[in-house]
This record gives C-alpha cells, structure tokens and sequence, in this order.
C-alpha cells in the first residue's frame, strides 16, 4: 500500500468512524507511534507518555504498540530491532547477546527476535561472526562469513585442501 493511500484511507476511516486510536508521543514529544495519523491530520489525538525518555525505550514502546495493534512488515520489525541491537551494543551488550536482551526488554519471544533481528548480532562465541567494529561499519559491502556457514557450504573445506 502506497504512502499516499494510507493517508487517504485514515482520513476517510476517521471521518466515518472517528480518531480510533491516538497519536503516543515519548516525554520530550518524539512520535512512538502515529506518523500517519498526524500527516493525515496534525489535529489526530495525542497522549504524551511521561515514562518514555529514551531512544530505547521509545524503539521498545513503537515495537509493541504496533506489533500488537496490526499487520507490521518483516522490513519495519527489522529495522527497529536492528536499532535496538545499536543500542545495546553500544552500552556494551555482546553482539551474541543482544538477541537476548532484546526479548527479555519487549517481552518478544526469543525464536520472534531471531526471526526478525538482522545477522549482525546474532554471533555466538566461538562461532565466529561479524566483529563489534563490523557491526558497526554499516558502509563495509563484504561481510565475514562465520565457521558455521563455512561449513554449511563447503567452504571451509576448500579453504582447508587448498580445493
């Protein structure tokens, strides 16, 4: 569904049946969820949440509204999980553990997590996987293969042999 569709079928929803659900905004007035309902009308109900202050608190609050509220595309749970998986990186949480932490924070299932968090931090010790400095080299095209898909391909034989 286009961009511009999406705008016009809430226009006509809302004059048909009302302004349904609100516009949540964090403390400082950031959207967590509502971006089209406020482009459809910058009038759309609003609800600031008080206890909502950080980046990742926000991500982990969009997450849920959304995810339990509709239909998301896989792309949209990607993208939110993957900013989760930068923040914990960067307070220090192991890219092999942030799959993790992720799903105790929004309360996701592990197995939902892994299915909808990108590769990069999902390297387990000893397994090999994209590096910390990898993970956060977003411009780098050529990504380390771990063991695991070294052997699932062959790969790691050849390189072996000399094959």
């Amino acid at each position: 569904m286009s961009h511009k569709s999406v705008i016009s079928d809430l226009k006509a929803s809302s004059e048909r049946v009302g302004r349904l659900y609100p516009i949540l905004l964090n403390k400082h007035g950031n959207v967590i969820d509502g971006r089209h309902r406020l482009e459809a009308d910058e009038n759309w109900p609003k609800i600031r949440l008080e206890n909502v202050e950080t980046e990742e608190q926000r991500l982990v609050a969009r997450l849920i509204s959304n995810v339990c509220r509709r239909q998301v595309p896989a792309a949209e749970k990607s993208e939110i999980l993957e900013k989760l998986g930068e923040i914990y990186l960067s307070q220090g949480v192991k890219p092999g553990k942030i799959a993790y932490k992720i799903a105790v924070t929004t309360g996701m299932s592990y197995r939902w997590v892994m299915k909808y968090l990108p590769d990069k931090p999902k390297e387990r010790s000893g397994l090999g996987g994209p590096s910390k400095a990898s993970y956060l080299d977003k411009g780098k095209e050529k990504r380390q293969k771990s063991k695991v898909a070294h052997l699932a391909t062959g790969e790691y034989s050849r390189v072996i042999t000399g094959l």
